[in-house]
């Protein structure tokens, strides 16, 4: 069985191609930094609003996740690698895959029910040219 579930923020095609654009001297220095901060409100979202909280005993919504004990959700964190530019948001909870990629265990099947993508998808598309401009703020300052 898979044993756990995690996402590559720096592989995104949006954060490549934010990365591409940048000049090779400045680069460096702005990568971190938001990748950092893109990882950090993945996970965040991941925890705060792709999985649905206050329903109680209701029965699991079709498409999205329900907290029930808060066990996956505490699991959620963030790795980084800075020597590589890597920061990887996951979960290490046996069942984080079968909902995150929706599979089948044994005779029951699970539907796709993500949390981690669509929160690395909101948090990039909303918030990593935010995160851009501030890192570029940064080194213009202290240039």
């Amino acid at each position: 069985m898979l044993r756990g579930v995690r996402i590559n923020i720096a592989t995104s095609n949006q954060v490549a191609e934010y990365l591409r654009r940048l000049a090779p001297n400045v680069r460096g220095s702005v990568v971190d930094e938001v990748l950092e901060k893109i990882a950090l409100a993945t996970e965040e979202r991941a925890k705060t609003v792709e999985i649905v909280r206050g329903r109680g005993d209701a029965p699991p919504l079709p498409d999205r996740l329900s907290w029930r004990s808060g066990h996956l959700t505490r699991s959620i964190g963030t790795d980084s690698i800075p020597s590589e530019h890597a920061w990887v948001v996951g979960s290490t909870v046996n069942y984080a895959p079968v909902h995150e990629l929706g599979l089948t265990v044994g005779r029951a099947h699970y539907p796709q029910r993500p949390f981690l993508q669509p929160a690395a998808d909101y948090v990039i598309e909303e918030r990593a040219g935010e995160f851009f401009e501030k890192a570029l703020e940064h080194l213009r300052a202290d240039v």
